[in-house]
Formats: C-alpha cells, structure tokens, sequence
C-alpha cells in the first residue's frame, strides 16, 4: 500500500511547482533558482526534492507523524549557506516528555503551548532513541540532549482528525485489526488442511478378545479405542486403533474452509484496502476477479485521496522551503526585480509566491473515451488546456516549449522556402546538393 501511494502521490518528478507571477522575467528567475535547489533539498545535500518528498511521506504514513525543521544549512557540497529542510522522526519527540519549560509553558508530549494553547516551541531529543538504546537516558526537559526548536522554524506534520489533536498514529493502524484477522484465518485454514492430511486407521480386533478391551473406567462401552486403551475421541492423528469384532468403522476428520473461506478473505482485503486507501487489486496482486467497471470505479474514487495528499506535501513540505529559498534569492542578488515588481510585491507579497502546483499525472483508465471528454470539456469551456495538461502531470509552458521547438525543426531550410519554386524543383536541389557534396571531383587533365 505505501509503495502504491509513492507512485501516485510523489512519482519520479515530486510534487513541484510552475511560477505564475504574471511577469515572463520573473517567472524564468523563480524557475532557475528553484531548478537548482530542487536537486539537493535536504541539509546534507543528498536528497532531491521527490526524494525528499517520499522519505516525509514514508514516515508519514509509517510513524503517522514527521517533523519538518526549516533550517540555513552552510556551504557544502559546492551549495551555498542557503535554506534547507531536516526532516525530523518522531521517535526523536518523546511521547513521555512533559513539565514545565524554562519559559514557564507547559509541554506535553514534547509540545509546548502558551497561556493561549498556542504552539510555541517542540522539544526534540539530538539522537533517536533506538540508534543507540544502551546509552540512551530517559530524556527531561531542559537537558543537554534536549533541543527546543522555536515553532517558526518547525511543524510536526499529522493528518488532523480531532480538534487540539497533539499526536498522531500511523495511517495503517486501522486496517491492521483487519489484516490480523485475515492472517489469523489463513492460518487456521491452512492449520486445518494439514490435520486433514493426517490419517489414523481402526483395525478390528481378532477372535477371542474380550470385550474388556473396551471397557471404560465409567462402565460404558467404547467405539473404538487406541492401543493404550484411550477412547476414539483421545485417539490423535497418526496413531492406530482397535474396534470390536463386527463393527462398522467411521471417520470422522476436520475439512478445509469450504467455499466460505474465499468470500470471507475477499471481504477482510476490502476493508483493510479501505482503510489504507488502496486498490484492493494492487494489494493483493490478484487480478484475476477484477473487472474494468470495479476498477475504474476504486481508481477514480482513490484519485480523490491522492489529489488530497498532492495539496498536503505541498502545504506542509514544500511550499515553505521554496517562500524561503525565494526570499533568500531576493536578498542575495540572485533574484532582481524591477521597481514596478518591487512596488507591485510590496503591496501584495503573495504574488512572488503564486504559482500552480504540479503533481504526478494519472494515466488514463480508457484513454479513447477520457481524451474525447477531454476535448469535449476544451470545447464547451468546461476545462481549460492548462487544467487538463496538469491532471496529466506536465506543465503547459513545457508543452507549449516543446510544441514550438517542434515546429521550428520540422520546417525546411531558409534557402529552401525563400525559394520561388515548386516541390519538385526543391527535390531536384536537394539531391543536386546532396551528388555535389558527395562525389569526388577529379581535378582537370592538363
């Protein structure tokens, strides 16, 4: 389920952005700042931004939470001293860690809030706990492996699902009841397909045996009995038993789950894919019962999960990185705005930070019908091209770039279309140029 949700969510590009300031010159200086920067996001300068964007959502969707630190890393690996993001577990925030700051807040649960039930501050441990648990010590606050991190350079990130929510569990929680159930039961089944396999036999007993062979401690009679005089219901499977002379021998063995058991297993892959918010088709690898209306109905329906998350990476990841990394251009030159820009940003400073967001694209269930929509929707005013090229994950000043290279490499030649001839004439020139250039002249005899 989580490698599904990585695929769609983040992909191979990320979650990424197209400026829209309104100014052509300003939009090309976002985008070369934001184009190098995107190659090394993280403070150690080893991550790309969809790289980073997947180890957030991993722990995300593992650890339920993950603490997002806005930090100026220094100069490395040919970077300048320029924003970054640190991408915090939430192992290193003790769950356990609560009492009174040094500025008279309190905090719970790593968290302090104000006098207001403001967050102010997150108290974050240096080291993961389970990285070295031997010489790890329980942590308290204002202790040297204690860091406060003042809120405006952090967030502890969580799908908020209550109001004053503090913490967070990981998205699988609740399906995991579900899945321990269907795991229980094919276990048990399986658990009983092999005691089936398992065969004792009931041998008669020869003439002249007595009937005390078969005489229980109760003064009643047994069925059957094994070779230490125990009744057929103790006799195990494997072992050899003995009736009287004349009887009629009955089996009687456990049996598989019957067909039940398919019915019953599909329902628990149901909602635990429910739960987690994948196709119950992809998670289970099974695509034998799966039809084109059942699958395009749970991928439409799983789009919108999806589009939700493109908006949350975006939210609480990346848009805050790039607002500084814009400011930081600004401040050190590499960005340069003109008076109009300056004046027109100071009264609405949003404008720098407009842009479109750009996620990965999802393809088409069936493509004859979703490209006729499509066109329909351009048609009627529905939909505009812009709108329809970012649902497919491009950008339409790309496509618009590549639509104009196109057409500028497939023209003729200047020469050839300043010529006032016909096609046939430019045919017969061409091959002209081409015998001239590759045939060898001799030089003339003297």
């Amino acid at each position: 389920a989580l490698e599904t949700h990585l695929d769609n969510i983040v992909g191979r590009k990320g979650v990424r952005d197209e400026p829209d300031t309104g100014w052509r010159d300003l939009d090309d200086q976002i985008r070369d700042v934001t184009e190098h920067a995107y190659r090394r996001v993280d403070i150690e300068r080893s991550r790309t931004l969809a790289e980073d964007q997947e180890l957030f959502y991993r722990e995300l969707f593992g650890g339920g939470e993950c603490g997002v630190h806005q930090v100026m890393a220094r100069e490395f690996k040919g970077y300048p001293t320029m924003p970054a993001t640190e991408l915090i577990e939430a192992d290193r925030l003790d769950m356990h860690l609560e009492g009174k700051a040094s500025t008279g807040n309190r905090v719970r649960q790593s968290i302090e809030r104000d006098r207001y039930g403001r967050v102010v501050a997150y108290h974050v441990l240096r080291n993961n706990p389970h990285d070295d648990p031997l010489s790890f010590s329980p942590a308290t606050l204002n202790s040297p492996n204690v860091v406060r991190v003042p809120v405006d350079r952090f967030e502890l990130v969580f799908l908020t699902r209550r109001i004053s929510q503090l913490r967070d569990l990981p998205r699988g929680t609740s399906a995991m009841r579900v899945l321990r159930l269907d795991e229980n039961l094919t276990q048990d089944t399986m658990v009983l397909a092999q005691v089936a396999l398992a065969f004792g036999a009931l041998i008669e007993t020869p003439e002249g045996w007595g009937p005390e062979l078969f005489e229980q401690s109760d003064g009643e009679q047994a069925f059957a009995v094994e070779s230490m005089g125990n009744p057929v219901s103790r006799i195990e499977s494997g072992s050899i038993g003995f009736i009287p002379p004349g009887s009629k021998p009955h089996f009687s063995q456990p049996h598989h789950g019957g067909p039940n058991f398919d019915s019953t297993t599909s329902v628990l892959q149901r909602r635990a894919s429910r739960g987690l918010r994948a196709s119950s088709a992809a998670l289970t690898g099974d695509y034998s019962k799966a039809t084109f209306s059942s699958t395009r109905a749970e991928t439409l329906d799983i789009r919108k999960f999806y589009q939700r998350m493109h908006e949350f990476i975006w939210c609480h990841h990346t848009d805050t990185f790039r607002r500084r990394l814009l400011d930081w251009a600004i401040a050190v030159g590499r960005i340069v705005l003109t008076d109009e820009q300056a004046e027109a940003i100071d009264r609405n400073p949003e404008r720098l930070f407009r842009c479109s967001v750009v996620a990965p694209g999802a393809n088409y269930v069936n493509p004859h019908q979703e490209a006729n929509a499509n066109k329909t929707d351009v048609e009627t005013g529905v939909r505009s091209r812009i709108q329809i090229i970012g649902e497919q994950g491009g950008t339409w000043r790309q496509v618009v770039d590549d639509e104009v290279k196109f057409e500028q490499a497939s023209k003729p030649p200047r020469w050839v279309t300043a010529l006032p001839c016909r096609r046939k004439t430019i045919r017969t020139l061409t091959r002209a140029t081409r015998i001239a250039t590759t045939t060898r002249i001799r030089p003339p005899e003297t």
